[in-house]
């Protein structure tokens, strides 16, 4: 009766994006490894949790408990760790460089632990037992976040950077407006970290500003301009815009928000103060309709003190980057 009632408010249930994947992968407790189909999907606002279900045969479903057995593969909630918050980070289902299928996604917003953003690897066969332990899943945290001021990943993006097949990078922002690199190449799961670090605490990739929360997921391409050295690797361009909303509240924010072009040459912590500035203007065609127009003021990412990349400020008081990001060609398209 609530979508009815002339007072409704949206109620919360399975309201995440599923992610849907071939694996090469066990999904019951007696199987064995085969090539099966896989669905992963979460609470989002609904709540602090995430589930498996095998969808290899869709006419094997049915309401029987030896149905549900083999379709249903685990839940993951912040009852097994505390640090996972409300899951609004679409996850990926991806190979890791150990050989383990596995699921990436970040910690989310509002947990009950560390309040630290961290970034989830959970691998798919090891729930299938029903319990979650420590070497069950791996997690890695930015140490950016407390109890005080809750942080929280947003969703990554997970990268194959050598064409292997196997995931080895991740890029995620969080609620503070930090754009974070992850390492994930090593086979060993130990040495799985925040790919930069003064001294031994984690550094971010780029800065934005706590008034420039990160909500969507980045996308990442090959920076064109120039060819991979050892100099500038990874030498790739992360793209992204900031704002949120998720609150009460969010929807009366007016801090200016931006999109931004960062390029990843191995140098951490930048912030705007590295990037060239592109702006946003109006103007009337001859049949008198008027339309946004974008700059294209050079980027140098091949000068002795080159370029970190570019930004542009959003300029009309509210708008905010809260959808991902697509790259086509030359171009990135972004609401």
């Amino acid at each position: 009766h609530y979508l009815t009632d002339p007072a409704y408010g949206h109620r919360y249930y399975v309201d995440l994006r599923p992610s849907v994947t071939d694996v090469f992968a066990r999904t019951t407790v007696s199987g064995t490894a085969a090539w099966n189909t896989v669905l992963v999907g979460g609470l989002r606002g609904g709540g602090r949790g995430l589930f498996a279900l095998d969808i290899t045969d869709p006419t094997a479903y049915a309401e029987t408990s030896t149905a549900a057995a083999n379709t249903v593969m685990w839940e993951f909630s912040s009852a097994d760790d505390a640090d996972l918050g409300h899951t609004f980070s679409a996850p990926s289902i991806v190979l890791m460089p150990n050989g383990k299928w596995a699921v990436i996604f970040g910690n989310g917003y509002n947990d009950t632990g560390s309040g630290e953003a961290q970034l989830f690897i959970l691998y798919l066969e090891e729930g299938l037992d029903g319990t979650w332990s420590s070497t069950d899943y791996v997690k890695i945290s930015t140490g950016v976040g407390d109890t005080t001021t809750r942080n929280g990943l947003s969703t990554p993006a997970v990268l194959d950077t050598d064409g292997d097949g196997v995931a080895d990078r991740a890029y995620a922002g969080d609620l503070l407006g930090n754009m974070w690199a992850f390492d994930l190449s090593a086979t060993n799961p130990g040495n799985w970290d925040v790919d930069y670090k003064s001294g031994s605490t984690p550094m971010p990739l780029f800065i934005a500003g706590s008034s420039k929360p990160i909500t969507a997921a980045p996308v990442v391409v090959r920076n064109p301009d120039i060819v991979t050295t050892n100099s500038n690797d990874p030498n790739l361009l992360v793209l992204f815009g900031t704002g949120q909303y998720i609150a009460i509240g969010d929807n009366a924010s007016a801090a200016t928000q931006s999109f931004y072009g960062v390029w990843d040459s191995g140098t951490h912590s930048l912030d705007d103060s590295g990037l060239i500035s592109q702006s946003i203007g109006t103007d009337t065609t001859t049949g008198g309709d008027t339309g946004r127009t974008v700059t294209n003021n050079a980027v140098d990412y091949v000068g002795g003190s080159s370029d970190d990349g570019w930004y542009m400020d959003l300029p009309t008081s509210g708008e905010r980057v809260v959808t991902d990001a697509v790259v086509r060609g030359d171009h990135v398209f972004f609401n």
